[in-house]
């Protein structure tokens, strides 16, 4: 995904692992460099990261599912282990992980399993980089191939049934409303949903978000609350 910063003004920012070190999503977000986005986890006790963390709208691209089910097997298990892997080595990859964390209560918290995997990782010379390049090279192998029944975005943690989609609706598209907006949506929006969240994907559900929880702050920028946390 290509997409030059000088095409965005201040205070947005583009925002991919070859733009901003260390953010190693795998996939783009489009940031407000002026508010806050945060992770929450990541900012309690995750990593050091130093990475913009304005609010942001997640860009998935779609990468080509090979209809060959003994390769495609083959592929998602290099691509969950490469997965976590890169994500163990960046969150060990600094001094960061020997500082104690401190929740909403005020507890202070040691993550003894973090600081083993920084030793192993140094012993073993492990660079997050490689792992995650290793990472982006597997999920896009196949991507050359453009007649397959389905894509997903690989990039995301979870199961395969979960990410894909028909190639096919791609093509199929219709305009809805949006708020003030008109935005494109697959004419098969129903099989998609139910692929991603369950054929009871009408009936809410009170959860927690699949990203956790979040720091969110639409007047102070993000490295406001990175000082804070220093």
């Amino acid at each position: 995904m290509k997409l030059h910063q000088r095409n965005l003004k201040k205070p947005y920012f583009w925002q991919t692992e070859e733009t901003d070190k260390g953010s190693a999503r795998g996939h783009a977000q489009l940031r407000n460099s002026d508010t806050t986005g945060i992770i929450k986890n990541e900012y309690e006790h995750q990593r050091n990261n130093n990475f913009n963390q304005g609010i942001f709208i997640d860009i998935f691209p779609f990468d080509t599912v090979i209809d060959s089910e003994e390769k495609l097997a083959e592929q998602d298990l290099k691509r969950m282990k490469l997965l976590t892997k890169y994500r163990e080595t960046l969150d060990s990859d600094d001094f960061f992980c020997f500082k104690p964390w401190i929740d909403e209560s005020g507890k202070r918290h040691f993550n003894l399993k973090k600081v083993l995997r920084h030793f192993k990782h140094k012993l073993l010379k492990d660079s997050y980089v490689p792992i995650y390049n290793q990472f982006i090279n597997e999920i896009t192998k196949y991507d050359t191939i453009d007649d397959s029944k389905y894509v997903a975005d690989l990039c995301m943690p979870l199961s395969l049934n979960r990410i894909r989609r028909f190639r096919s609706d791609f093509d199929n598209l219709k305009e809805v409303d949006f708020e003030f907006l008109k935005i494109p949506v697959f004419v098969n929006y129903d099989r998609n949903l139910r692929m991603l969240y369950g054929n009871d994907y009408m009936k809410p559900v009170n959860t927690n978000s699949e990203h956790g929880g979040l720091i969110l702050d639409t007047d102070k920028s993000y490295k406001w609350y990175l000082e804070k946390r220093r």
